[in-house]
């Protein structure tokens, strides 16, 4: 049996966002990158959080309790809202969209090296039930690795 290593399927070049962006900046590259998540860095490439989807739908839901989103397919409802918002939601809302990140990312981030084995990977995605796991190496994100990557990879 050949072993995969997480840096020969991980994605490189990861997008970022920072502690002091906001939901709208979050948003925006989950639409233009077409990503479900994404890490959460400091200046020095340094991991502090992830920022999902669900991290965003909840504060939506509580940003905006009049919008119901009640699963992550809504998630596009989400995208749609930052495209063309409804005049009436952001009069109300309209705080919600600068909500910076450090206030609603999650720090309870699932690690691992670049030359963990990918089968490795998959367990802990599996174990933790996450979509994404970060790529770390001398504390710093080097790439992340998704489930859609673990099933290329099997697809081979």
């Amino acid at each position: 049996m050949i072993i995969m290593l997480v840096k020969q399927i991980m994605t490189k070049k990861v997008v970022t966002v920072k502690t002091t962006d906001n939901l709208e900046t979050v948003l925006g590259k989950f639409s233009k990158y077409k990503i479900t998540g994404v890490p959460v860095v400091d200046k020095n490439n340094k991991l502090k959080g992830i920022v999902t989807e669900a991290d965003v739908l909840k504060t939506i839901d509580i940003c905006l309790p009049k919008v119901r989103f009640d699963n992550q397919s809504s998630f596009s409802l989400i995208l749609e809202f930052v495209k063309k918002p409804s005049i009436e939601l952001l009069r109300e809302g309209k705080h919600c969209k600068k909500i910076r990140v450090s206030e609603f990312m999650n720090t309870g981030v699932i690690t691992v090296g670049p030359n963990e084995d990918a089968t490795r990977a998959a367990q802990l995605m599996n174990k933790f039930d996450v979509n994404r796991l970060i790529v770390i190496e001398n504390d710093k994100v080097v790439g992340i690795i998704a489930r859609a990557d673990i099933v290329r990879m099997l697809a081979k």
